[in-house]
């Protein structure tokens, strides 16, 4: 059962990472695109 909870926390753990990183990518992406746009393209995901 240990063996079991250490993976699941280091799955969910690197999940979120993975989340984290690809938000934050996303983000840069839209908001450079904006940028070249000169529109506030990013706002449509708030």
């Amino acid at each position: 059962m240990a063996n079991i909870k250490v993976n699941k926390e280091a799955t969910w753990r690197s999940i979120l990472i993975g989340l984290i990183l690809g938000d934050f990518v996303v983000g840069s992406l839209w908001m450079v695109f904006g940028m070249l746009t000169q529109q506030h393209v990013y706002m449509i995901f708030i």
